[in-house]
């Protein structure tokens, strides 16, 4: 598989849709749970589920549309593995 490929699939996409202007950008998971929720459903899931309104969407999902609206941030937090090679080279000199 060629690296990349998926954006010149949305490049195609776009202009054949007429969103010529459109910018598509990559999301930490973090920063969109509502999607990240909701792919979780479609993967879990054996049969297809629409959900046509806000009101039909699982409670769990309305909670983070609505924490979404309040534009609380959210972070994305890594763990450190440990001190790199570099880091104990620095922290061993003099």
């Amino acid at each position: 598989m060629e690296p990349f490929r998926g954006s010149i699939d949305i490049e195609q996409y776009k202009r054949t849709l007429g969103f010529d202007h459109a910018k598509v950008i990559h999301t930490y998971r973090e920063a969109n749970y509502l999607a990240d929720y909701l792919a979780n459903i479609a993967i879990d899931s054996n049969n297809k589920q629409k959900f046509w309104g806000f009101g039909e969407l699982p409670s769990s999902a309305r909670g983070l549309i609505n924490i979404d609206k309040q534009q609380i941030q959210s972070f994305r937090v890594r763990r450190s593995k440990g001190p790199t090679k570099e880091n104990r080279a620095k922290a061993s000199r003099p």
